[in-house]
């Protein structure tokens, strides 16, 4: 709940001022379907008046209420829809109509994957998280995670973002990077090697462990987009312009002409962006060939590793430049790809769009027999789940999910029915209430 300090002290003879918007970020397109609706205090107002629905003509059917606070809990909103709402203020002389913002919730939860190290993370349509690999920290303990609707992976650790907006982490926490209890009202996270830093609705960023820069970090405002690399961090603000913390490659970054950039990636000393246009731009020290990627075109996605980087092609082929040693870019033969994921040494991961996952390179700890086994569009989870996800030490043994004969043809129903679930339970929703 926040109070509205102020509220109704003074001018109370004037009509009542418009509020501001705090949050969430007018405009945003990936709001938790949890957040809370944040606006400014206004001196001269006694209370709010609070409309929030699908259409930017608010009328009298989506008037929510009257309160005296400068915050309000929806309830649980529906995925992938577009909210209007709009804050009246009002006091003895009146009633002053404020503007209608707009935002754009989250899409349900699609299989994703991705690469720490020496592991591997994957975020099934259920909202469970397997894991695979070097489980040293406890990096793959995920087997109890539920209501997962993001994952990302550090170094040795791995954190995942609630659909209550909240996160959870497990792994090496020696620098403090999974003190992510108390996050509340995040969109979006991003795992360094050693930090974990994530996204408010309102558009700020939060950050734990050995952050770059702090005090630069939590500065920032107006941010729709994170990405945060080994010893540094990046923001996309609704503009497309970039906000950077922490090292810069010994002054080799140089963001002057980026423009119009929807993502971000960079693990250690080169940095590769995406614009809006599906080309590339890249910065940083190119020596080992990861900046060479100007030529590809209708990228939808890019991953990078240390010195090699990783482009999605929307037809679901996939590109790969830079140092290649260990057979991490042998990726020229992989179809039907939805997503890519650069481990931090020589491996890469991809998820196919039938929820299997392909592994080019090499790990000392990865089990690929384990990887080959996993189904990301299937709920039907395994016996092994101990709830834990993992092992106390060594490499994961881990959550499998069970392949059918069908599988190929059965996973867009499978994936469907996922979707169904998750609305069906969205429509147990919590009671509408101000906070």
């Amino acid at each position: 709940t926040i109070y509205c300090s102020g509220t109704g002290t003074t001018h109370v003879a004037d009509p009542p001022n418009p509020p501001a918007n705090l949050g969430p970020v007018q405009g945003y397109q990936k709001v938790s379907i949890n957040v809370d609706l944040i606006w400014s205090s206004v001196d001269n107002a006694t209370s709010y008046n609070i409309y929030l629905g699908t259409s930017p003509s608010l009328d009298s059917r989506d008037y929510i209420g009257n309160q005296t606070y400068c915050s309000f809990d929806p309830g649980t909103l529906d995925f992938n829809t577009t909210y209007y709402w709009r804050i009246d203020t009002v006091n003895a002389n009146g009633t002053t109509r404020g503007s209608v913002w707009s935002f754009k919730t989250q899409q349900a939860p699609d299989p994703a994957v991705a690469a720490g190290n020496e592991h591997v993370a994957g975020l099934k349509i259920d909202g469970t998280v397997l894991a695979v690999g070097s489980n040293n920290s406890g990096q793959c303990n995920t087997g109890a995670w539920r209501d997962i609707i993001q994952i990302d992976a550090g170094s040795e650790h791995t954190v995942g973002l609630k659909e209550d907006g909240t996160v959870v982490a497990t792994g090496d926490n020696y620098y403090g990077q999974c003190n992510v209890t108390g996050w509340y009202n995040m969109v979006f996270i991003s795992a360094g090697e050693d930090y974990t830093a994530g996204l408010r609705g309102d558009g700020t960023v939060l950050c734990t462990g050995n952050c770059p820069a702090l005090s630069s970090i939590t500065g920032w405002s107006d941010v729709i987009m994170i990405s945060a690399g080994g010893y540094h961090i990046f923001g996309i603000r609704a503009d497309g312009s970039i906000v950077f913390a922490g090292s810069d490659g010994a002054g080799l970054f140089d963001f002057d002409a980026w423009t119009d950039i929807v993502q971000i990636s960079s693990r250690f000393d080169h940095v590769v962006g995406l614009q809006r246009d599906n080309t590339l731009v890249s910065t940083g020290y190119c020596g080992n060939g990861g900046c060479d990627v100007n030529a590809w075109q209708d990228i939808i996605q890019v991953s990078t590793g240390l010195g090699f980087t990783i482009g999605l092609q929307r037809d679901g082929r996939v590109f790969a430049t830079g140092s290649c040693w260990g057979g991490q870019c042998d990726v020229g033969a992989w179809e039907d790809i939805t997503q890519v994921a650069a481990g931090y040494g020589s491996f890469t991961i991809g998820l196919q769009a039938n929820g299997t996952v392909l592994f080019a390179g090499q790990s000392d700890s990865m089990n690929q027999e384990l990887l080959n086994e996993w189904v990301l569009g299937e709920t039907i989870i395994s016996e092994e789940d101990d709830g834990h996800g993992g092992s106390s030490g060594g490499s994961c043994f881990v959550v499998t999910a069970f392949r059918t004969h069908a599988q190929h043809s059965s996973f867009f129903v499978l994936l469907l029915l996922g979707t169904v679930m998750l609305g069906v339970a969205r429509l147990v929703r919590k009671s509408k209430k101000s906070s």
